[in-house]
């Protein structure tokens, strides 16, 4: 997994943290290189000025063409343009073909459709209790939010009764052992349910969380990925089934769209910006790329494995396969990553399960699916700021 945090039944994660890099756009007050200098945006122009012996942009002006002046203007059903354009309304997507030939708009119907659901749910009934080892402290509230935000993301899906966040140190094993019944696997090999039971589930955080530096322990993105782990296998109880033979991408996928929402779904304009998305690593790869990467390629016993995926950089699970989910959530809301799970618990049949949840054959799916994501990923990779 990408993350240390433990779930209980347990799973720990190692907070890590990768740096990308792209090319820079004038922003207001943002360094520049020489006082003149004209920088542009689509829509917007920069000048390079001098504000207390430093070289900054200016706040830009306007470049969009003016309408003509008339000494009697013309009434409007519309309303005024916006002058922010991050504040952007396009048709929505409701199918694979929409996301193929509106590609730019993906971000955008993923981040309205995810931020939607959070907002419309404004409580849950779900129990969450929030423990902390005697040499161990809560230093923020960010993981009961991050999980709270969850619950409301992922809330058509089948939720946990009960769910238990747990900070706790490594020297506060005996004490977790004890607070948890003595249910402390060592190991969450992928056919056990780990992280849920029938009524609950638990999540171990290291103590040095307080003290991290990383954004993902701060804002509680991790607790959310890991979470959206627990909330997977949950659909799995008492199925023969288990989630080695779903893919891998979709797993991890769908919990990076949980840690991403979490860190930078406040607003449409921090979401589009997230330097995640913008990453020159993937201008590697053309179209067949994610069409093979996608694909559901069975093993010689008739069951697919995640060792499908690992002829490419690991990476890629989490990346390549939460731009998949964008495309899924676009279409269809968040919950249906996490019903795809369900179905496939049922039949342990993807094909079968992926058209009962969005309504298209795998086989018809996945050349639009890898169709929309690369051009949606060349797109922003070109294009840092996220505008049209």
């Amino acid at each position: 997994m990408k993350k240390s945090l433990a779930a209980l039944l347990i799973f720990s994660f190692t907070l890590t943290s990768t740096s990308h890099l792209w090319a820079a756009d004038p922003k207001p007050g943002a360094k520049c290189l020489r006082a003149g200098q004209i920088g542009t945006i689509p829509g917007y122009k920069f000048k390079c000025i001098k504000v207390k012996n430093k070289l900054v942009w200016d706040k830009g002006t306007s470049t969009a063409p003016k309408a003509p002046s008339s000494s009697t203007p013309k009434a409007s059903a519309s309303p005024a343009p916006t002058s922010d354009p991050y504040l952007i309304s396009p048709a929505s997507i409701n199918s694979f073909q929409d996301a193929v030939t509106r590609y730019k708009d993906i971000k955008y119907w993923a981040w309205k459709r995810a931020a939607s659901e959070v907002e419309k749910n404004t409580s849950s009934e779900s129990i969450l209790n929030v423990l902390v080892g005697p040499n161990s402290k809560e230093c923020s509230d960010a993981g009961t939010r991050a999980i709270r935000a969850m619950q409301k993301l992922y809330s058509e899906s089948q939720l946990p009764v009960k769910s238990t966040l747990i900070y706790a140190a490594k020297e506060d094993n005996t004490w977790t052992k004890s607070a948890i019944n003595g249910s402390f696997p060592d190991s969450n090999p992928p056919q056990d349910a780990f992280g849920v039971n029938t009524k609950s589930e638990a999540f171990i955080l290291h103590s040095d969380y307080c003290n991290s530096k990383d954004v993902m322990a701060i804002s509680g993105a991790a607790i959310a990925h890991g979470y959206t782990h627990s909330l997977q296998k949950i659909q799995y109880l008492e199925s023969k089934e288990n989630w080695g033979n779903f893919p891998r991408w979709l797993i991890e996928g769908g919990a990076t769209f949980s840690e991403n929402f979490i860190q930078y779904g406040k607003d449409y304009k921090t979401w589009i910006t997230n330097p995640g998305f913008h990453n020159w690593d993937l201008k590697q790869y053309d179209n067949n790329f994610y069409r093979d990467f996608y694909d559901y390629k069975l093993q010689s016993d008739g069951k697919y494995t995640w060792v499908h995926t690992d002829q490419w950089p690991n990476q890629r699970v989490y990346d390549v396969g939460s731009y998949a989910c964008e495309v899924l959530i676009a279409i269809k809301g968040p919950s249906s990553i996490i019903r795809l799970n369900s179905e496939f618990a049922k039949s342990g049949n993807f094909e079968k399960s992926f058209e009962i949840v969005y309504g298209l054959s795998w086989k018809e799916a996945l050349p639009l699916l890898a169709s929309a994501v690369h051009q949606s990923t060349t797109w922003l990779v070109n294009t840092p700021n996220g505008l049209k």
